[in-house]
């Protein structure tokens, strides 16, 4: 079994695993996801990193985390992220979607 993550609620609620207490740590485990299988779950995973190196914030909510209901904290967290990826050096960011064009083919070399 993998790992249950916890979280806190905005607004000082009660803490437990959930979906949309938090987009990345809850989209991280099966269970919280409703999907079947680990091949559904990489298959959103990769879809969420593949948006979040070439795509934009809403693209992200209305794509790999349309099913959550992200609060403003984890919305402001997501921007900061992708400001963080956006200001990379184009060869770094480069490098970062050819790694995931390696991962989504499965290769193995880099």
């Amino acid at each position: 079994m993998g790992r249950v993550w916890r979280t806190t609620e905005a607004g000082g609620g009660k803490s437990g695993a959930g979906v949309g207490k938090s987009p990345v740590l809850a989209s991280s485990h099966p269970r919280n996801t409703g999907l079947a299988t680990g091949e559904d779950t990489e298959e959103l995973f990769m879809d969420f990193l593949q948006t979040l190196l070439v795509g934009s914030t809403e693209e992200l909510y209305e794509g790999p985390l349309s099913r959550y209901n992200i609060n403003a904290d984890a919305k402001a967290a997501m921007e900061e992220l992708k400001s963080c990826i956006d200001g990379l050096q184009p060869m770094h960011k480069a490098e970062l979607v050819k790694l995931l064009v390696q991962v989504l083919g499965g290769q193995d070399d880099a």
